[in-house]
């Protein structure tokens, strides 16, 4: 069923950080949300997995795998509910221990039912993977961690399938597994963020700025081998960047957003071709000076940014 977002809003305080956010992704989809710093879209991810600030309140609708996670029923009866007032999108029955106090108010789901959703139905890759990752793990203890919360496996079985998702990240199993984040290089650290995400084989995948710490050849590597990978499991990707050129390999539909709005929205060739906003045409003027080559969506070194067909 993939994600569905409707007139998503998130203040902090009383400032609004996102105004009325609508896109959906269906399963196997790559959608791309791209703007300038501040314009929402990190906080968006954020308000999926369930880790907005302290302060945050979310109102609107999210609803993941056919659950409702923020929102009430009535948030999806108009153009989504049934005459009767029932919705295709039901609220999940909480344990009565189920502690809620952590999340954002707006939630329809507890914090401990998040946390469940995380790693399990949800990876995420996220922008530093020098931070992102823990320094006193091993690779082979970080990779078999969301394996360890979410499924009870033996010793044997967990070891197995971390050696078999560091092969698909082009990772050596016997040279890696021992090593700690701080003996491999940025690109390595990233391939290991990636399989850390994907090895629970979550139905969503969040890339959060993923490619930005590194260099430019180490960045196209990192989205190709990302693509490929969602793609090949059958997964959706919801890829984050203030970079068109990234996006152009990572995509087929993107939203540019810019102070907590959408303004412009569609297929990301048609963006990169055609692009109709002042801050869309900013942004992709300024992938013409990036070199990331061919796009596993059709795009390559030369297409004109400026204008055409793509």
């Amino acid at each position: 069923m993939g994600v569905e977002v409707r007139n998503l809003r998130i203040t902090l305080g009383n400032a609004p950080i996102v105004r009325g956010v609508d896109f959906s992704i269906g399963q196997g989809g790559r959608v791309g949300l791209i703007g300038p710093s501040g314009s929402g879209k990190s906080m968006i991810a954020k308000a999926l997995l369930g880790l907005l600030p302290s302060g945050a309140r979310v109102a609107g609708g999210i609803a993941m795998e056919g659950v409702i996670l923020a929102g009430s029923s009535a948030d999806w009866t108009t153009g989504g509910g049934h005459a009767d007032g029932s919705s295709d999108h039901p609220v999940p029955t909480l344990a009565d221990d189920d502690d809620g106090l952590l999340l954002a108010p707006g939630y329809a789901v507890s914090d401990r039912w998040m946390a469940g959703l995380r790693g399990r139905y949800v990876g995420t890759v996220f922008q530093n993977p020098a931070a992102a990752l823990n320094p006193t793990a091993t690779v082979g203890q970080q990779v078999a961690l969301p394996l360890k919360r979410h499924f009870r496996l033996s010793r044997a079985e967990r070891r197995e399938r971390v050696e078999r998702m560091l092969a698909k990240v082009g990772l050596d199993p016997a040279d890696v597994m021992r090593r700690y984040p701080g003996q491999l290089s940025g690109g390595q650290q990233q391939r290991v963020g990636i399989a850390t995400a994907l090895v629970a084989a979550p139905r969503l995948i969040i890339a959060d700025e993923p490619t930005t710490a590194l260099d430019a050849v180490t960045q196209r590597q990192i989205v190709d081998l990302l693509v490929s990978l969602v793609d090949d499991a059958g997964a959706s990707l919801l890829f984050i960047t203030h970079d068109f050129s990234v996006l152009a390999r990572a995509t087929t539909r993107c939203l540019v957003l810019d102070r907590g709005r959408v303004v412009e929205s569609g297929p990301t060739a048609r963006l990169l071709a055609e692009p109709r906003e002042p801050l869309t045409r900013r942004l992709v003027t300024a992938a013409r000076t990036l070199t990331l080559g061919a796009s596993p969506g059709g795009m390559d070194d030369t297409t004109d940014f400026g204008g055409g067909a793509a």
